[in-house]
């Protein structure tokens, strides 16, 4: 058997003394990545989330809680981010064609954690203030949401601006292209950016809200079951769905039954035959008026002596009812106990009345 060379010798254990030791160069590298993820998530637990869960409900414990995924991810990204400087320098010849791929990957990673946080953040906000909005804030909601989206689309828009612009792509032509782009859009959608843009204001002035009567301009009532982007979509008293673009609702005048609170006053004209005692009749009306329970006691219920008519002296009765809707129950009522009131006290309800002659033919003669 051929001796082996004690050059060749020195140069296999030199060899594999240097392989060894670039594998405890990767096995530190890997640890100190490991414990630079430990280090940070610790320093995150202990110092942001349970300080902010000693707050619970609260808007900084919810942005904790959102944001604890993505911050997770953003250490990892940074753990490595920090040992792979190191290992291009414990291993030159080896990283010379992969560490400019690295930073690149790195940069794209950083770049989605923190993407994805804000996002997290932002999803956060929403729900808290979705949470701490009262039954009336629901186009405050809605809003919310419009605006949610929005930023979100800006978030992600930025976030490729900066990846491109890392890596030397030219994003002014591409910005230019997009602005055209959106130029053609808008005139070929004119029509529905105009009803987003009138739902928008809807939802930011809040001319209405959801669960309003609203009484448009052709005559319509209904409540409002929705507001959205696009149109207003109102339940009339027939069970009938309408939906109204935006632009057209903002456009026209409305009247909302709702706002500023719930009253709701009402105007009876109601006549009585020539000859009735006024004085009397104006007591009648205003005593039922006045029991009736669903009518406010203030303001006061008042009768007016309002016109001579054709065939009746006019009374006009105003009061107040405490809810829009019990507006049509409580005319009835009142009705029913004037025809009952009326009947016993010999207060005569006129109808019009014509009398027709008729000529004979002895006295067109003479």
């Amino acid at each position: 058997m051929r001796p082996l060379n004690g050059r060749y010798e020195m140069r296999w254990i030199t060899e594999m003394f240097s392989s060894l030791a670039g594998v405890w160069q990767a096995v530190a590298l890997t640890a100190a990545a490991i414990a630079c993820y430990i280090v940070l998530r610790v320093v995150w637990s202990v110092l942001i989330v349970r300080v902010s869960r000693r707050a619970a409900g609260t808007l900084g414990a919810r942005l904790a809680e959102a944001c604890t995924r993505p911050v997770r991810l953003l250490f990892w990204v940074t753990a490595v981010a920090l040992a792979a400087p190191l290992a291009a320098g414990m291993f030159p010849e080896r990283w010379d064609g992969y560490y400019g791929m690295l930073k690149g990957i790195i940069f794209i990673l950083v770049t989605a954690a923190v993407l994805n946080m804000a996002i997290a953040a932002l999803s956060a906000v929403q729900k808290w203030l979705a949470e701490h909005e009262g039954a009336g804030q629901e186009g405050h909601r809605t809003a919310a949401v419009i605006t949610g989206r929005f930023l979100k689309f800006i978030f992600i828009f930025i976030a490729a601006l900066v990846v491109l612009d890392h890596f030397n792509v030219e994003v002014t032509a591409l910005m230019g292209a997009a602005g055209i782009a959106s130029l053609a859009l808008a005139f070929a959608a004119q029509e529905t950016l105009a009803n987003v843009i009138a739902g928008i204001a809807i939802l930011g002035d809040r001319p209405f809200r959801v669960g309003d009567r609203l009484e448009l301009a052709d005559g319509r009532i209904g409540d409002v079951t929705d507001i959205g982007l696009r149109s207003t979509k109102i339940l009339s008293f027939d069970a009938t769905l309408l939906i109204i673009p935006n632009s057209e609702i903002i456009k026209s005048p409305v009247i909302n039954h709702s706002y500023p609170d719930r009253r709701v006053k009402v105007r009876h004209n109601l006549g009585v035959a020539y000859g009735s005692d006024v004085k009397k009749v104006k007591s009648v009306l205003l005593e039922i008026v006045s029991t009736n329970p669903a009518v406010l006691k203030e303001p006061e219920p008042a009768v007016y002596f309002a016109a001579f008519g054709e065939s009746s002296l006019d009374m006009l009765v105003v009061f107040w009812v405490d809810d829009y809707k019990d507006r049509i129950k409580t005319l009835d009522a009142v009705n029913m106990a004037v025809q009952e009131r009326f009947a016993e006290q010999g207060i005569e309800i006129p109808f019009p009345q014509r009398d027709v002659w008729m000529r004979s033919k002895k006295e067109s003669a003479a």
